[in-house]
């Protein structure tokens, strides 16, 4: 049992670090300067140059900059800060210190911008934004996830490729309960649902070579020697070299040819080779596009992420 939940927190922190992000965001943030009063969690942020402290609050306005658009509907935001601060509760509650209330941001696993970043990707729009962003951590404020009354680890994704995915199928486990995957067909309203990529069937042959040779494996038979294993929402779990038996799991592969996520299949057409991949992100939990679409449509932060979360609670954090 530790080893599997061990293996589900490194993949998850994996996961968590996959959705879309805003343009121009590069790498993980440090400080955050606003300054707000809390009797909450701490967020510490190790450098070269020290140890900083980050209230609650500060570092939840900076995880929603980092992790999703300020023009989506106020109840998808609200549903995010609530998704944020669950993650940040549960790593405190695995990982964090509870004499001084701390948790170190690489245990939390999510990308935050300062003060700095958040003005130079906003420019003159930045008060206004943040304000958005702070909106939603306000009238959320102690919100969390729970089930059976802990914390869940709660990922999130842009656009699923019409159905999220179930967490027993991608990480093999029965621990998470509350990752099943539900129908999201307002996802295909998304102008980054589907896209094709075309490739000449040579140079793609020798790219997969390549990632074969480096995972042990050779195979010279290219592309349609590969066997695909899926899921039952579409996305691929595993691919198999049929020539030498190696596997990988859809996601190194997605990663490898940078595809924005592991739902895709090709085709051959005179000699070059059309990928169609559905979707943008890894496909568990909560589809942001989705939850601005049932904001859209009149539903509550709270009704959004019991869509996504099978069973959960949302309580208020102590």
């Amino acid at each position: 049992m530790k080893h599997r939940l061990k293996n589900f927190s490194a993949l998850f922190l994996f996961c968590i670090l996959l959705p879309y992000t805003l343009a121009m965001l590069t790498g993980k943030a440090g400080r955050v300067e606003e300054k707000v009063e809390t009797d909450g969690i701490y967020v510490t942020d190790t450098t070269s140059h020290g140890t900083e402290r980050i209230s609650e609050e500060a570092y939840l306005l900076g995880a929603m900059a980092a992790s999703i658009s300020p023009k989506f509907e106020m109840e998808a935001l609200k549903a995010q800060a609530v998704l944020l601060r669950t993650n940040l509760y549960e790593a405190y509650i695995r990982e964090g210190n509870k004499t001084e209330r701390t948790v170190e941001d690489e245990a939390i696993g999510q990308q935050y911008l300062d003060y700095w970043q958040m003005r130079d990707l906003w420019g003159e729009k930045e008060e206004q934004w943040k304000e958005r962003y702070m909106q939603a951590v306000r009238e959320t404020a102690g919100e969390i996830m729970t089930y059976e009354g802990i914390p869940v680890q709660a990922p999130y994704f842009y656009v699923s490729a019409g159905r999220t995915r179930d967490a027993s199928e991608v990480f093999r486990a029965e621990e998470h309960p509350y990752l099943t995957g539900v129908e999201c067909p307002q996802d295909m309203l998304c102008p980054e649902f589907s896209v094709q990529y075309t490739y000449s069937a040579r140079i793609l042959d020798k790219k997969l070579q390549q990632f074969w040779e480096e995972q042990g494996a050779a195979s010279e038979e290219g592309i349609f020697a590969m066997e695909l294993t899926r899921d039952n929402s579409g996305y691929i779990l595993q691919v198999t070299d049929r020539k030498s038996g190696k596997s990988c799991s859809g996601e190194a592969m997605r990663t490898f040819l940078g595809l924005p996520s592991s739902c895709f299949e090709w085709k051959e057409e005179n000699n070059k080779i059309i990928i169609t991949v559905k979707g943008k992100g890894h496909g568990i939990g909560m589809s942001q596009f989705g939850a601005n679409e049932l904001a859209k449509q009149g539903e509550d932060s709270s009704a959004i992420l019991n869509h996504f979360f099978h069973g959960i609670e949302i309580q208020k954090s102590e």
